[in-house]
C-alpha cells in the first residue's frame, strides 16, 4: 500500500533540510536498542516495562514476556526474574571522524521572519525571508552496549532455553545490523550498528544455584544533538559606503 502524498512531501521536505527535524539524545538510543531487540510494553501488577516474546524461552512466572531491562541486574532481579534481558549501556566515545564541520541539519524561516522580494543590481529578483532559523549538524558519538542474556539456574532445559535466548539476541543483533531510534517529532531514523563480541556469563561458584547466560558487545554509531537552533539574519539591501579621499603632499 503506498504511503500518503502528505507524508512522501512531509518526509522529502525534511530530508533535503528545508523542514524542522527533532532532535536525539541518550535515551533516544538507549531506548532504541529496547525496541530493536523486539521489546514491547507489557504491564504486570499495574507496573509496565518492556518485553519480548522468545520461541523456544519461557518467561518468569506471572510474565508475559522475557523482560527487558536497562542497567545492571541487582540479585532481587536475577533470584526473581529468570529469564531476562539486560542492556548496559557501557561507553560513548566521540566519533569525529564522521563529523563535517560547517554542515547543518536544516534551515528554515525564522519564527517572525518576512517573505520579501528585492531587485538587485542589473534586474535581479531575489527572493526569500529576512531571517533562517539553522540547526547544526548533531556531534557523532559511538554508543558501546552490553546485552547480557540471563537464565535460570541449571538442567538441560534450562541450557537449551539459555541457549535458545542467545540465539535470538544473534539473530537480532547480527555483525552488521542496524537500530531503530524515534526522535522528538516521531521520526524513526535508522542508524549502523556492529556486534563485536559474545562472551559468557555462567555463574561457577555454586553449580545448585547459579545463574547461566552470555553477554554481546554492540557498538551503535549515533549522533547527538548537542547545540541549539540559531538565527541568521538576512541580507536585504545593498550598503554603500563613502569614504573621504586623504590627499598628501608629493615628496620628492
Amino acid at each position: 500500500m503506498p504511503l500518503p502524498k502528505a507524508y512522501v512531501d512531509a518526509f522529502r521536505e525534511r530530508e533535503a533540510g528545508r523542514s524542522r527535524t527533532g532532535s536525539v539524545d541518550l535515551r533516544s538510543f538507549d531506548l532504541g536498542v529496547v525496541l530493536t531487540l523486539g521489546g514491547k510494553v507489557h504491564v504486570v501488577d499495574g507496573v509496565s516495562g518492556y518485553g519480548v516474546s522468545v520461541p523456544g524461552v519461557d518467561p518468569p512466572p506471572g510474565f508475559p514476556a522475557v523482560p527487558i531491562t536497562f542497567g545492571d541486574a541487582d540479585d532481587a532481579f536475577v533470584n526473581y526474574l529468570l529469564p531476562s534481558i539486560v542492556v548496559v549501556r557501557e561507553d560513548v566515545a566521540p566519533a569525529m571522524f564522521r563529523w563535517h564541520p560547517g554542515k547543518e541539519q536544516y534551515r528554515v524561516p525564522a519564527v517572525g521572519s518576512e517573505f520579501r522580494t528585492i531587485t538587485g543590481p542589473g534586474g535581479q529578483v531575489k527572493e526569500g525571508y529576512t531571517a533562517y532559523e539553522a540547526m547544526p549538524q548533531a556531534v557523532p558519538y559511538d554508543l558501546s552496549y552490553s546485552i547480557h542474556a540471563l537464565h535460570q539456574r541449571r538442567g538441560l532445559r534450562a541450557r537449551q532455553s539459555g541457549q535458545a535466548l542467545l540465539m535470538y539476541l544473534l539473530h537480532v543483533c547480527q555483525p552488521y545490523f542496524t537500530v531503530f531510534v524515534t526522535d522528538t517529532i516521531g521520526d524513526r531514523r535508522i542508524y549502523f550498528a556492529t556486534a563485536e563480541s559474545l562472551g559468557s556469563r555462567d555463574e561457577v561458584i555454586d553449580v545448585a544455584d547459579r545463574t547461566i547466560g552470555g553477554t554481546l558487545s554492540v557498538t551503535v554509531e549515533a549522533e547527538l544533538d548537542l547545540n541549539d537552533p540559531h538565527v541568521l539574519t538576512s541580507v536585504t539591501s545593498r550598503q554603500v559606503r563613502v569614504a573621504p579621499i586623504h590627499r598628501f603632499p608629493r615628496r620628492f
